[in-house]
């Protein structure tokens, strides 16, 4: 059985493997994409494991980038910055968080395309002088997910 996809995109539904939409694993360290069982995990992981791990590395190191700004904060300023800031709209941020949509878009599934948009969303919220880039991604996610 193939995998489910929607009909817009072509976007992976259920199992990246079979496409079975009950009962699925989530992978634990890139979140976007399911399989049915162990059997698929095991049998899906070559392919999977080169984008999921640099996915990992990315979620990681935005992670980091956003609690090291948020210390910074706290340092300077003598108060909890957490308390009142999410992130720091820096230029490592976005560059980070750019680059972990991009890696997520790599992936073809509906949760994937779904994470990076919000993302996306996320970052043009910020205060930052110049979003086209993040626009086109925006518009692009939304084309995938069939919401043009």
């Amino acid at each position: 059985m193939a995998p489910n996809t929607t009909e817009c995109s072509k976007l992976i539904t259920g199992c990246i493997a079979c496409g079975k939409q009950n009962g699925l694993l989530q992978c634990s360290q890139c979140k976007v994409v399911h399989f049915c069982g162990q059997e698929h995990q095991r049998k899906y992981w070559p392919e999977h494991k080169i984008v999921c791990k640099k996915i990992g590395k990315a979620r990681k190191e935005l992670e980091v980038k956003q609690k090291n700004a948020r210390d910074t904060m706290t340092d300077m300023m003598g108060i909890d910055a957490a308390s009142i800031m999410g992130r720091k709209a820096d230029g490592n941020h976005r560059r980070e968080q750019l680059r972990l949509a991009g890696q997520i878009l790599e992936i073809p599934t509906h949760v994937a395309v779904e994470t990076a948009l919000d993302h996306m969303i996320d970052l043009r919220n910020l205060p930052i002088s110049s979003n086209c880039d993040v626009l086109e991604m925006v518009a692009s996610c939304l084309i995938r997910l069939g919401r043009d």
